[in-house]
């Protein structure tokens, strides 16, 4: 998932404005080596003196994410799964600013901000540009596209006509 860019750009974002800034890491470590590179992430999150600010929540049930989604303001996707991701569309849906490193985005327009694979610098600039922004508002241009384009009805009713019946 690339946890080290965000890490490393929220360390600096952090650096360069010396402001109360905090991150929560979402997601159950599975597999060993998911626990590895957990603890790994862990050690960078120490030695970058960010243990107060960074907090590792693990995995959540569903149905605390749309609180999670409501105490937030920012998601950052660095998932390659070359699909548009379920947790994306749901921080859209909850009206957050999304950053992502994946390529499925270009399909979707402006209602995400893009940043290069491992480009932790320019996740940073980025978050920078978000936080000088003169309203910290919701992405409601996030919000309309996935009601627009991924609601239940819209959905049902392109599969009904993609599988017309003769």
């Amino acid at each position: 998932k690339d946890l080290e860019t965000v890490i490393l750009a929220f360390a600096k974002v952090v650096r360069d404005r010396g402001e109360e800034l905090f991150l929560d890491i979402v997601g159950a470590a599975i597999t060993q080596s998911d626990k590895e590179y957990e603890q790994a992430l862990r050690e960078l999150v120490k030695n970058r003196l960010l243990s107060h600010r960074i907090q590792f929540l693990g995995g959540l049930p569903y149905s605390q994410m749309p609180r999670v989604y409501a105490e937030h303001d920012i998601l950052v996707h660095t998932s390659r799964t070359g699909s548009i991701d379920k947790v994306v569309l749901e921080a859209l849906g909850s009206g957050l600013t999304v950053f992502t490193s994946s390529e499925a985005y270009q399909y979707i327009g402006d209602v995400v901000a893009r940043f290069g694979q491992n480009d932790y610098k320019g996740l940073a600039e980025g978050i920078e540009k978000y936080l000088d922004s003169a309203t910290l508002a919701r992405n409601e241009k996030g919000r309309e596209y996935v009601e627009r384009h991924h609601n239940l009805k819209n959905v049902i009713t392109e599969i009904i006509n993609y599988f017309p019946i003769s």
